[in-house]
């Protein structure tokens, strides 16, 4: 038994704001925001090609684990008023560490505090489940 098998990522709301976790079929809803090219501005990547293609990531994602089995992969999809707003990210290592955390991809609304005032900072969620930064 690898020490991340026990782990099962949790859908978490606090309404608006709701964070489902990442599957396949969110690639539908997703893939029309992620042809946005302004999302690319500050990220040296391109727009996904097909929706194929995001639906491939996002059914490797699905395994919440690195291919090796030392890290964790908790992505979840980020719904604001029922509508798909973007991707949250965080990466944990074996060793308890926290090694990557983001909000990749489209943000409606980002700058409106309204994330902020719904969910804990990432570091106080991260020290209560014992991961470090």
């Amino acid at each position: 038994m690898q020490a991340f098998d026990h782990y099962r990522i949790e859908r978490l709301s606090a309404p608006p704001l709701i964070l489902e976790p990442l599957i396949e079929q969110h690639a539908a809803i997703l893939f029309p925001l992620f042809q946005d090219p302004a999302l690319y501005t500050f990220v040296p990547e391109d727009p996904p090609q097909s929706l194929e293609q995001v639906q491939a990531r996002f059914r490797a994602l699905e395994s919440r684990r690195s291919p090796e089995r030392d890290e964790l992969w908790l992505n979840w999809v980020v719904m604001l008023d029922g509508n798909p707003a973007g991707l949250v990210q965080a990466t944990c290592r074996l060793d308890r560490s926290l090694t990557q955390t983001g909000a990749p991809g489209p943000c409606p609304g980002a700058g409106s505090g309204r994330a902020g005032s719904r969910f804990p900072r990432r570091s106080s969620v991260a020290s209560r489940t014992g991961w470090q930064r």
